[in-house]
């Protein structure tokens, strides 16, 4: 190898330690950085004739696992889905009351059914009389209490969508923009790991709202694919919509549409999939309990000669689905004026008229039928199928055979519900921090390991310097001999 050779490898070694060098400089400066990537400076020994001709630098590149990234991108969106469904879940629990302290539906139910066996005791009570009406009114507010949480949330989980559609939007132009500038950065032949740290970050928000894949082009661009399959565009094309709405359970939630096609059911999974669902299946099955609940005990005590309980503004549907009358009952539900206003009704009733003041016809039937098993009345059973507006809703459980165990059940169903979603939550962040532990050790800067790797670039570069000192010595040497 002659010294011209031996100088240019040692040169182009010196260039290749500047490079690394920044790229190692560029890695501890962005260590705490957010979405930043740890960056991979590309070497490649060259060759001629046989013989060696020193280093190429390449292009910059990152390390990442990607079957690994998307992994975890799969379990935040997991997390990010039991998060919505967890606190939209907890608020209603929390409407529910306490089971045994007094305050959920179980207790309140039984306060009323507790009253009328008191008053059994003495029918022409006043005060007694005055308490029924009392224990009637804590059931009717205790049920309104938790119809207006469930709408509430459903109203939050609309009011949701509509945001994240905005911001899902926004990561897929910002995904397609990126993409266009890393096909020409590849093009090219330059670094693209910046920009490909911008597309992951925006990426990473569209998983987190959808549980949408990345599937990445030969030339650098990607597709951004929904679970079920439909694409999402990042072109700027098309956009996902969907109208602003402010529910009640008399009205349809407006779909999700792209192109102006419905999609409401492509989406399934993330922030966005969550909100569909406690939207249009979860929180509307809640209201059908709490509605059918307050149907059956509304004709309960009809059945047995006293309207206790009203509907102040029934609907006007009077087709099926067969919850079409009394759709948000549960919301409305009220002590009858007239009883509120004369407590006496409670023993004389409003239908089947008692004989005398100490007469416990009324009183009798609704400790027998009222509160009784479902064949002691001749009120019609409660519901357990073809619920909601759409009727196509159903109760996780069987047709309760008491008023008691109907209130039980439904606030036992609905408990368990939000202390499965906090469980499934916990388990789901549980993984979410191992995955991302595994991403940071592959992905994420180590300060150790680059003092490690500078260390060895610096005696490459001390090294590679003495090789040019030795053959500029070597050039004088042979200057001087030539001088002689």
């Amino acid at each position: 190898m002659s010294l011209i050779s031996a100088l240019s490898i040692a040169t182009g070694g010196l260039a290749n330690v500047n490079s690394q060098l920044g790229v190692v400089s560029q890695n501890v400066s962005n260590a705490n950085t957010a979405g930043y990537t740890r960056e991979i400076g590309q070497q490649t020994a060259m060759s001629g004739g046989g013989q060696g001709m020193g280093v190429r630098t390449g292009t910059t590149v990152r390390s990442v696992d990607a079957e690994l990234q998307a992994e975890a991108w799969q379990q935040d969106a997991a997390v990010a889905a039991m998060t919505v469904r967890a606190q939209a879940l907890s608020a209603v629990d929390a409407a529910n009351g306490t089971p045994g302290q007094g305050n959920d539906l179980a207790s309140l139910t039984g306060a009323l059914s507790n009253a009328f066996a008191t008053l059994s005791a003495d029918p022409s009570s006043t005060a007694e009389q005055t308490a029924v009406v009392t224990a009637a009114r804590s059931l009717a507010s205790g049920i309104n209490g938790v119809a207006q949480a469930v709408g509430t949330q459903r109203q939050a989980a609309q009011d949701s969508i509509s945001q994240d559609l905005i911001q899902l939007n926004a990561a897929l132009a910002t995904i397609g923009t990126l993409s266009r500038q890393i096909s020409t950065a590849t093009h090219e032949g330059t670094s693209t790991a910046a920009l490909e740290d911008q597309r992951d970050t925006a990426m990473s928000t569209v998983a987190q709202l959808t549980g949408a894949t990345l599937l990445k082009q030969a030339n650098g661009d990607v597709q951004v694919i929904l679970p079920a399959g439909t694409t999402l565009p990042t072109d700027g094309s098309e956009s996902l919509r969907i109208t602003d709405s402010q529910l009640s359970p008399q009205t349809a939630a407006p779909p999700v549409t792209l192109n102006g096609k419905d999609i409401t059911a492509q989406l399934t999974a993330g922030r966005i999939g969550a909100n569909l669902g406690l939207r249009d299946a979860g929180l509307p099955t809640f209201q059908a309990e709490l509605d059918e609940f307050s149907n059956n005990l509304t004709q309960r005590f009809s059945q047995a000669g006293l309207d206790l309980f009203t509907d102040p503004s029934p609907p006007a549907a009077t087709a099926p689905p067969a919850q079409a009358a009394y759709l948000g009952l549960a919301n409305r539900i009220a002590v009858n004026p007239a009883v509120a206003s004369n407590p006496a009704k409670v023993q004389q009733g409003t239908g089947l008229f008692a004989t005398g003041a100490s007469d416990q016809t009324v009183i009798n039937n609704v400790l027998s039928q009222t509160f009784g098993p479902v064949p002691a009345s001749t009120a019609a059973p409660p519901l357990v199928t073809g619920l909601g507006l759409s009727g196509t809703l159903a109760m996780p459980f069987a047709r309760p055979p008491t008023l008691a165990s109907f209130a039980a059940t439904v606030v036992a169903t609905q408990t368990s519900a939000s202390s499965a979603a906090s469980a499934d939550l916990a388990n789901a962040q549980a993984v979410q921090t191992t995955l991302n532990s595994k991403v940071a050790a592959v992905s994420g800067v180590s300060v150790d390991t680059e003092m490690s790797t500078m260390i060895g670039l610096q005696n490459a570069y001390s090294a590679n310097a003495r090789i040019i000192t030795a053959v500029n010595d070597m050039w004088t040497t042979v200057l001087h001999m030539g001088g002689g």
